[in-house]
């Protein structure tokens, strides 16, 4: 049974229907509370609606929606056309799900540079994605010219992640060895195992990469496998 809305939502509800984006947007995200009875998918046109009229978070969330088939028929052209609309307004969530686009698979090496260039702008902002995916990226990436373990280093670094979190401690790892640090990253390396190993995650990536360190070899590739 849908609950009729009350109180803020109703005045939300007033405002989105005269053509507020920023009401428009938060009513779609009202919709999504499990207390209001309705289903998350529901917020779509309100998204869709403060989107048109230039919320960059709207548009975020439309893109998104798009290219999952959230609450709608999945339409990555399209997904990616709002998704760029918001990257471009300075919207991080956008710029690293474009990055995150462009890195699926095996990327070559114009991709990674396009992935490159929004991480670039999310991680100018201290998202911590954007700063977090960047470093894996650049400590890394096949793409010589790309590579940056120094950087990589730095910007690990300020990402304020989860002790628990085996990602950073593989990053530091990737980087160290690139940067012929092998002892320091045979270190890292093992803590991010023993991390995984609480959470349960597949080992045998992790254990490859332990196996190079030892050797004092670097290891290549896109540590996000996404």
């Amino acid at each position: 049974m849908n609950c009729t809305p009350s109180g803020p939502s109703r005045r939300t509800r007033a405002k989105a229907d005269g053509g507020d984006a920023q009401a428009q947007l938060l009513y779609g995200m009202l919709l999504g509370l499990p207390q209001v009875g309705r289903k998350p998918q529901d917020g779509l046109p309100w998204f869709l609606k403060a989107a048109q009229s230039g919320s960059r978070q709207a548009q975020y969330e439309v893109g998104n929606g798009l290219i999952t088939g959230w609450g709608c028929q999945c339409d990555e052209k399209k997904g990616v056309v709002w998704l760029r609309k918001a990257a471009e307004a300075d919207e991080p969530n956008a710029q690293v799900t474009l990055a995150e686009f462009a890195l699926r698979g095996t990327p070559d090496a114009a991709n990674t540079r396009k992935a490159v260039v929004w991480l670039e702008r999310a991680a100018a902002q201290r998202d911590p994605y954007g700063m977090l995916y960047l470093s894996a990226l650049l400590a890394a990436t096949p793409v010589t010219e790309l590579r940056n373990p120094q950087r990589a280093l730095q910007l690990i670094h300020g990402v304020d992640a989860l002790s628990e979190d085996p990602t950073p401690f593989e990053i530091r790892a990737a980087a160290q060895a690139a940067s012929g640090g092998f002892a320091a990253a045979v270190k890292d390396q093992r803590k991010a195992i023993a991390l995984a190993t609480s959470l349960s995650w597949d080992l045998t990536p992790l254990s490859e990469r332990l196996t190079r360190y030892e050797s004092r070899q670097p290891w290549y590739g896109n540590l996000l496998a996404f």
